[in-house]
């Protein structure tokens, strides 16, 4: 657990260094982009009834859960997980 963690940490940090306040994101920042849309629309979908205010409460906690597990599963697959 602790590996994801610093694995998500420094992937954002990269993430966010290299951008450097370019007007044209690079690969990274496209792809940390697309989970974040992503997310929302998942939210937006599913407690769309609600709201503005409560969308905004619950969602940076379903985000953190969906990047958390999306990380975490691939790394659960891995040789290395048994030791």
């Amino acid at each position: 657990m602790l590996l994801t963690v610093v694995l998500v940490v420094f992937l954002f940090f990269v993430v966010t260094k290299k951008g450097g306040g370019k007007s044209v994101p690079n690969a990274w920042q496209s792809l940390v982009e697309l989970i974040y849309d992503f997310v929302l629309n998942l939210v937006n979908e599913q407690i769309g009834g609600l709201s503005g205010n409560v969308k905004q409460k619950f969602f940076p906690r379903i985000s953190v859960t969906f990047t958390f597990s999306l990380f975490r599963n691939p790394q659960g697959m891995t040789w290395a997980s048994f030791f």
